[in-house]
Formats: C-alpha cells, sequence, structure tokens
C-alpha cells in the first residue's frame, strides 16, 4: 500500500505493487494529476492494516490527510517502540550477538 502527497496538501492511499504503480493508478482513476504529485512512499504492513477502507482509492482532503497522517504517526512510534523492545530481548538470548554490537561500539576491541 502506498501514501501519495500531492501539493495541495491532500493525499490518496493506494493499493499498489510500487510507487509508480500507485501514481498510474491514481492519474489513471483521476484522483490526482501526475503534475501536483509530490511525494509518496510504501506504508509498513502494520501501517497499512490501521488504513480504514473507505480512506483507500480516493483522494483525502487536506484535513482528513492531517487527521489520518497523524493517527499513523502515532502508531507508528507505538510500533517502533514495540519492536525496539523485541529486538533488545532477542539480543539478550543471544549473547554472542550483544558481544558484536558492544565490540563494534568499543574501538579498543
Amino acid at each position: 500500500m502506498w501514501w501519495l502527497s500531492f501539493r495541495d496538501g491532500t493525499a490518496v492511499v493506494m493499493r499498489a505493487t510500487s510507487l509508480l504503480h500507485a501514481r498510474m493508478l491514481a492519474t489513471i482513476h483521476k484522483i490526482g494529476f501526475v503534475s501536483q504529485f509530490a511525494s509518496g512512499y510504501q506504508l509498513s504492513p502494520e501501517l497499512a492494516a490501521l488504513i480504514p477502507d473507505d480512506c483507500v482509492g480516493r483522494k483525502l482532503s487536506g484535513d482528513d490527510t492531517r487527521h489520518l497522517h497523524d493517527r499513523l504517526e502515532k502508531r507508528s512510534a507505538n510500533i517502533q517502540i514495540a519492536t525496539d523492545h523485541l529486538a533488545r530481548r532477542r539480543a539478550a538470548k543471544e549473547p554472542g550477538s550483544l558481544r558484536l554490537i558492544y565490540s563494534a561500539d568499543r574501538p579498543d576491541r
């Protein structure tokens, strides 16, 4: 799933296989013009699962875009915190990986 932002502050979330594919679909379905495209990025599966179905494949107003973006940003921070926590727990169970991280951080080792 891809998040496409437009220069007027609107956005669209598209199901597509690539950024180019998402942009083409948005243009074909007259959701946005190629000349108005500002940026785009792929949503992680965790974030894509948080997108309501009624927000996919349609142009979101500036207010809708900000609201959804803020919601995803908050959830993304929670997902990252959980991911970091799990990574630390896994590293604690694998002493070799901790040694590698530790020795990489210390130039004298």
